[in-house]
């Protein structure tokens, strides 16, 4: 039935719905569930602890090759893993991923180090990496870091002045260090 205006209770249900989803605890839910996911999809197995990757790195030796990034500046978005893992099969490699998802890379920067006395295709290996113009979520769990820090930020500006807000970031920054802290 319309009202005197010509809204239906319809027209407020979804406009009570629409402002609920906007909220402040509901943007942080959304974004802390969505890391949990990220996480949990890009690190399926507990971390070995700290100094794995370094001494790794160590017994491998100095690369073979340096592959640098050929194309335009940007953010990495993602990285295909099996493209390299087949990759590095095929040329009996080992093919490091130099900056991580969400980094900055520029014309001429490292993107692989390649070990061994085999050979990779260059050009395939560019293509397995996407870049854009910002972070996304896809494959970049500490994306959802920053944003629930920037959030707590804000929120404890002068000018917003919301603990509220910056507490129930603090709770999903909990839930998703929880994730990560085995």
């Amino acid at each position: 039935r319309r009202g005197n205006r010509g809204m239906t209770r319809v027209d407020f249900y979804l406009i009570d719905h629409a402002s609920r989803l906007l909220r402040p605890v509901s943007i942080l839910s959304l974004v802390g569930n969505k890391g949990l996911e990220v996480i949990a999809k890009v690190y399926p197995e507990p971390s070995l602890g700290p100094g794995i990757r370094e001494s790794r790195c160590d017994a491998r030796g100095e690369p073979s090759a340096i592959v640098a990034h050929n194309g335009s500046s940007g953010i990495v978005v993602s990285v295909d893993i099996p493209v390299l893992m087949a990759e590095a099969k095929s040329g009996q490699v080992v093919i490091e991923f130099a900056p991580q998802v969400g980094d900055f890379v520029a014309f001429g920067e490292p993107l692989f180090l390649i070990y061994g006395d085999g050979a990779a295709d260059t050009d395939r290996l560019q293509d397995a990496v996407d870049l854009g113009s910002e972070r996304t979520m896809e494959q970049d769990p500490t994306f959802a870091f920053r944003i629930l820090v920037d959030i707590a930020i804000k929120a404890l500006s002068a000018a917003i002045n919301d603990p509220t807000t910056a507490v129930m970031a603090i709770d999903q920054l909990h839930r998703l260090l929880r994730l990560v802290d085995l």
